[in-house]
Order: structure tokens, then sequence, then C-alpha cells
């Protein structure tokens, strides 16, 4: 009866009913969730924008002295405008010394000299009309090119900076004089740094395979050795360049019976001699055994013009080998070639095709001709590269155009366009010179001269370093929270 009456009743109980749907609840997890992303999302790009804009680093130093204190974002600037690969301990030396050179230009009441001043002008323009051409902003390419937080002003106060340290350098190089006496002492104290030889190379590199075996390569070494005592006992320079060529063309009828050498193919040939000029004082500074070989026979004081000397290199087990043969041309001297100061305008292949080069060099000639004085020779060298050449030699070691030129009787504005294996040059002769050996003890004298002065200025306008501010630099990345 009980149990009948307990299922009866539970049959009859009311069934459990699902809760009613919370939808303000939901709404309000919603919107808080928005919300939240929208914060985490507002804080990274706050975070982003703040991290790109630098200001966490702009007050970095690096350097500073009495009236000048250089940044981080100026250094990311100046670094990475360097060479890849460029010592960033290296970069910061030199900055250092162009402040001590800035603070001892302030202190005489130096200028920025109107030329100098055009030439950062042109500068910051050239960096505003790359951002343009890009499509971004100023401070967004910057940023990009040279490092978080870098700023246009940045770029302006560091130029300015070092083109007054560049005056500053030029006029105490300028201002040194050294005197004639002390020239001739110099050279007399120091005659074994000033003695010379002169002589013709050529190197045949051994065709060596891996498949030859050591008897086979033996055999093509001594091949190679053997026109290599041909050419030691030609008659005079001009023999010796001549064989040279009928060996190449040889070499390469060789490979292909039915080829033949062109004009050109002998021109580049003969340029492969190379004319060298060893000095006394590089071979006591040299510690290579097989230099030190030349060297030494090189200065043997019982050499004399048509001496030679063959000099075998070889590996077998790596497949290399080489023959030099060394013709001497003029034995041990005091050099007393007169030397030349004259600009040398450069249109380098590096940067114009070679018509470019050859056109550029005929308009820097016009231009100069239109104009001839020397700030005309300055702009062009500024447009187009090279500069004021001081004591040039005129000797062989020099481009064969150049050298002929130099060697005839030259007057001041006399001008030449020739053409190098760097690019095509217009020249302009400035002015004759002392004896290549007394030229040298000048620069020398001049450099001691100079350094001197430069450690009176390290000491006079100290400059503090900061070390830890530029070592992790490549962390001034721009972008998405790259750290």
């Amino acid at each position: 009866m009980n149990s009948q009456n307990k299922t009866k009743k539970s049959a009859n109980a009311p069934l459990r009913q699902p809760k009613a749907v919370n939808v303000k609840r939901i709404v309000t997890v919603a919107v808080s969730a928005v919300l939240l992303v929208g914060v985490l999302l507002g804080a990274l790009l706050g975070l982003n924008a703040y991290r790109n804009s630098g200001k966490g680093i702009r007050d970095v130093v690096v350097l500073k002295s009495e009236h000048f204190t250089l940044t981080l974002p100026m250094y990311s600037y100046y670094f990475r405008s360097m060479d890849k690969g460029a010592d960033k301990d290296l970069v910061a030396m030199a900055l250092t010394e162009q402040l001590a050179l800035y603070e001892a230009a302030l202190a005489d009441g130096m200028k920025l000299s109107e030329e100098r001043h055009r030439a950062l002008i042109e500068q910051l323009e050239a960096l505003v009309g790359a951002a343009e051409k890009r499509e971004q902003s100023i401070d967004e390419f910057l940023s990009l090119q040279y490092g978080r937080g870098v700023k246009l002003s940045d770029i302006a106060d560091l130029l300015n900076m070092t083109a007054l340290a560049a005056e500053k350098d030029e006029a105490m190089w300028n201002g040194i004089s050294i005197a004639d006496g002390d020239i001739k002492q110099y050279c007399k104290d120091n005659s074994e740094q000033f003695l010379f030889c002169d002589y013709l190379s050529h190197v045949f590199t051994v065709p060596l395979n891996g498949k030859m075996t050591t008897e086979e390569k033996e055999q093509m070494v001594a091949l190679y050795e053997s026109y290599a005592k041909r050419l030691a006992e030609c008659a005079d320079a001009e023999a010796f360049a001549e064989m040279v060529i009928s060996y190449e063309e040889s070499f390469a009828k060789d490979a292909d019976p039915d080829a033949l050498l062109t004009d050109a193919d002998k021109d580049e040939i003969r340029a492969s001699i190379v004319f060298e000029r060893s000095s006394y004082a590089a071979y006591q500074q040299n510690s290579d055994s097989v230099l030190k070989e030349l060297n030494s026979w090189l200065f043997d004081g019982d050499r004399k013009a048509g001496d030679s000397k063959v000099l075998p290199y070889t590996n077998l087990e790596k497949n290399s080998a080489t023959v030099g043969v060394y013709y001497m041309t003029r034995p041990l001297y005091t050099n007393s070639d007169p030397t030349h100061t004259l600009y040398d305008i450069t249109l380098s292949f590096d940067k114009y095709t070679k018509a470019a080069a050859e056109a550029n060099a005929e308009k820097a000639k016009n231009a100069y001709l239109k104009n001839p004085t020397e700030a005309t020779l300055a702009t062009l060298a500024g447009q187009y590269g090279g500069g004021l050449s001081e004591y040039v030699a005129h000797t062989s070691e020099l481009d064969a155009d150049l050298y002929g030129w130099l060697a005839q009787v030259r007057k001041a504005g006399d001008t030449l366009v020739y053409e190098a294996s760097d690019g095509w040059h217009m020249v302009c002769y400035m002015e004759e010179g002392i004896a290549e050996c007394y030229a040298q003890a000048k620069n020398i004298l001049k450099a001691d001269a100079y350094e001197a002065v430069m450690e009176t200025y390290r000491k006079a306008y100290a400059v503090t370093v900061n070390p830890a501010s530029y070592t992790d630099l490549p962390a001034l990345r721009y972008g998405w929270l790259i750290f």
C-alpha cells in the first residue's frame, strides 16, 4: 500500500523545468570579454608605439663631451651607415676622436664652411626624399632604416658635429709645416726605410684536379716551372711581357685549338703582368715565408736589372699550386722620382656603366674648364668621388696613361681623361713637389706632429664613454614587438 502510494505520488509529481536563460548575464560576460581584449590590444598597440617611438632609448647617452651629448639613436644612425661588419668599439672610438675635434673647433671659434653646410643639408633632404619615395613618414623611414627612435633632428645634430670636426681635422693637417732641414735629417737617420726596388711579376696557376694521380700533378707543376724558368731568362721587360702573352696564347689553344687571342685579350694579359715596388721597410715587417724569401732576394746587394727568381708554391694534397716569376727592372735605390699634387675625379665602375663613366668624366672636364678653380674641382670630387691626391710619383706603378702623362712637362690646370681598371678618371694637375722619398718622410713627420696635437685635444676635451649603451644595438629594430 505504501509502495503503491509512493509510486503514485512520484508519478503525479510535476516535471522539473530547465532554468531560464540569463540573457543579461551572457551579454555582460561578452561585453567584458570584448572590453578585456580591447584593453589588451590597446596596451599592445601602445607598447609597440612606445617602443617604435624610441622614447625608452632617446635619453641613453653613448658619448658625452662638454658641448655635445651623443645619444643612442645618433649612434644607431652612425653605426648603421657604416659598411656591414663594422666593429662597434672602433666606431665608438672614431666618434670619440670626432667629439674631441669638435670641442677644439668650438674653442677656436670655428664655423662650418658653406660647402660643408650645403652638403649637410643635401644629406638631410636626401633622407626626406627617400621616405617620400617609399610613401612613409620620415620618422617611420628612419626607424626602419637606422633603428627605433632615430629622428631627423638627431641626424642633423650628429652631421653638424662630424662636419665641424672634419673642418678642424683638415685645418690641423694643413696647418702643420715641416722644415726642409728636418725632412732631410729624417731621411738620413732612417735611410733604410726609403730603400726601394722595382720588379715585374707574373704568377701561373697550375691546373690541378682531384682526378690526377700524384705523378701527373708533379709533371704538371714541373711543366709550369719550365715556363717560369724561360720567362726568367728574358732579355728585358718588353720580352718578359711578350713571352707571358705567348704562353697564355698556348694555354688557350690547348683548351681550344681554334682559339685566337684578340688585341683586347692581349691587353688584359699584359695588365696581369704586375709592376711591383717593394721597400726595405716592407721587407722588414713581412712575416710570410714565401714573400720573405722573395724580399730577401730583392734586397740582396748584388742585384741588377734583369735578374730574376722563380718561386713555386705547391700543395698537391689540396690541388693547389702556383709558380711565380719575378723579374728585376730596377735594383736597390733611394727613390728620388718627383711627386705631384693633382685632383683625381673618379667615375667608378661600381656606380656607373663604362659608357656612363666615360660620358661623366668628359662632363667633369668640361665643367672644370668653364670655371677652372680648385673650388670647382672640390665640388666635382664631391659629386662623383675622389679628391685631392698629394705626393703622386710618376712611376710605372701608376696606370700607364697617367704615368705617361705625368712624365711629360706639366703645368697647373692641365687635364687628362683616361680609363683605368676601376673606372674613368678626370685628372687635373696642380703642382710638382719634392722627391718621393722626401714626400714620404714629410708625411711621416706631419703624422707625428698631428698625433701630438690630437693627444693634447684628448686630454683637454675629455669625452666620457658608456660602452654598455651601444653593445645591445641590434635590439634597436623597428617593428611589431620585436625584442
